[in-house]
């Protein structure tokens, strides 16, 4: 009895705490050309990560609502709002300002 109460107690917390995976890849939108190094920060939490050499990122948050931000020096960042409930894909294609 004693732990059924129990287990019962701490499933609610078990569900909130559950997280998934948002990747994909960030490049330039007209060239295709990975994006080396371009952040990646979700506002809410304040986690982030940055994409490979092949342009590739990969970021394990808790589900929620989450605000990504795409950013790379020299292009226009994009800003991404959802709620988190699968692993998701995300590809950016993020636009040349100094062109």
């Amino acid at each position: 009895m004693k732990w059924t109460l129990l287990i019962l107690s701490v499933m609610p917390l078990l569900a909130s705490a559950q997280k998934f995976t948002i990747n994909g890849y960030v490049k330039d939108a007209a060239t295709g050309e990975s994006l080396i190094g371009s952040a990646i920060l979700n506002r809410k939490t304040l986690q982030g990560t940055t994409a490979n050499v092949h342009g590739f990122y990969s970021i394990t948050l808790p589900s929620d609502s989450i605000h990504l931000v795409y950013s790379y020096v020299g292009y226009a960042p994009i800003e991404i709002r959802l709620l988190l409930q699968r692993d998701t894909t995300i590809d950016v294609g993020l636009t040349n300002t100094c062109s």
